[in-house]
């Protein structure tokens, strides 16, 4: 199986997985927002690096990516770190009082950078 069918069965995991939590379906070993958050991070974290090895063959995407484009992905993914080392540290922001919210900005990070890269490599 190719690296970019193994990228595209963990990017509907993760979108099915995102769908359950929202839609309140009982997942085995998952008894709340927490331990979904924990789950969703680290499938995003495998679509990010699924993502990375697909792309930088044979031509590195860094050097072929604008580096607007670039710089955005990466920083949603430094605030994703973020978000999950707040949620497992427990601290309370405004932003991301509840572990429920925290998973929904979680998803949504994870969400706009799939958007984001599937739209420029349509795009280009």
């Amino acid at each position: 199986m190719s690296l970019g069918v193994i990228s595209n069965l963990v990017s509907l995991i993760t979108g099915g997985f995102i769908y359950a939590v929202l839609t309140d379906v009982k997942i085995p070993f998952i008894s709340g927002y927490k331990q979904a958050a924990i789950v969703l991070f680290i499938l995003g974290l495998a679509m990010s690096a699924l993502a990375g090895a697909r792309d930088n063959t044979p031509t590195p995407v860094f050097d072929t990516m604008s580096k607007p484009v670039l710089n955005s992905l990466m920083g949603l993914g430094v605030l994703a770190v973020l978000v999950f080392v707040i949620v497992l540290s427990g601290v309370k922001i405004p932003v991301i009082s509840d572990y429920a919210l925290s998973f929904k900005v979680l998803a949504g990070i994870i969400g706009i950078k799939l958007v984001m890269t599937r739209l420029y490599f349509f795009l280009s």
